[in-house]
């Protein structure tokens, strides 16, 4: 019963029929169990004679020597013509991965961290690069020697991994683009606020109040990637609330 529970059979013809050896050997020791209920003596008796020379149940044969266990070469007279022997346990032995096999693994960890820094926070840039460079080592590191295709397929992945570094360079450089062209934003705003003096009354302090915040929302809204580019960001916004406390004060002064 243990052999037959250890069987991973492939379909629901291999798994009926080892239900029905269960269900054979259920019914042998219930018997067993009434025999020796009634008679007292042991299945050795009962068996008429030493039971581990005993067939596998009453009036069946002896089971052959071979290296398939009985139970498993029962199993198999079961099914269908061709069907191959039915798995006993044994551990099955796995081919080593070929160099394609292994090119094609570490193609779909690159493009999985293409799709990370084509939309995910670009925090995480500084792992990306990483793993580029660690996957560009492991490709260097095969040995693919006499493999033509291998080969073809490595350069291909190399200048894959090319393109993605690209990627990260991209995103890095757009953002850079965005804090500068917010600070020349700043810049603008406070040279035309007070050049004359703000001369030009209200109107001209609702205007400059007004731009503040849409620069004010821009550097919101930059995904900062290191901490470099966040202390950046937070200097703007510092001279931002600096000038709209000035615009304040103006106001307040000159009764405006």
């Amino acid at each position: 019963a243990g052999d037959l529970d250890a069987i991973e059979c492939a379909g629901e013809s291999q798994r009926a029929a080892r239900k029905r050896q269960l269900e054979r050997i259920e019914a042998i020791e219930a018997q067993v169990r009434e025999h020796e209920l009634s008679s007292g003596e042991g299945i050795s008796t009962w068996f008429g004679g030493d039971a581990g020379s005993a067939p596998p149940y009453p009036g069946g044969p002896a089971a052959p020597p071979h290296s398939v266990p009985p139970h498993a070469a029962q199993l198999q007279s079961t099914l269908p013509p061709g069907t191959p022997p039915p798995h006993t346990g044994a551990p099955v032995a796995r081919p080593a991965p070929t160099p394609n096999m292994r090119i094609a693994a570490l193609a779909a960890r690159a493009e999985q961290v293409g799709r990370q820094a084509s939309v995910a926070h670009p925090k995480d840039a500084a792992a990306w690069n990483d793993e580029l460079t660690k996957l560009s080592v492991e490709l260097d590191d095969l040995d693919i020697a006499g493999d033509a295709e291998a080969r073809a397929s490595r350069r291909a992945l190399l200048m894959r991994i090319e393109e993605l570094c690209a990627l990260v360079d991209r995103r890095l450089a757009s953002i850079q683009q965005a804090l500068d062209a917010c600070t020349a934003a700043v810049d603008r705003v406070e040279v035309n606020a007070w050049s004359e003096g703000m001369k030009g009354g209200p109107g001209q302090a609702r205007e400059v109040r007004s731009r503040l915040a849409q620069i004010a929302g821009d550097l919101d809204a930059i995904e900062c990637a290191g901490e470099s580019q966040r202390a950046a960001r937070k200097r703007q916004l510092e001279r931002i609330e600096a000038i709209e406390a000035q615009v304040r004060e103006h106001e307040l002064s000159s009764g405006e």
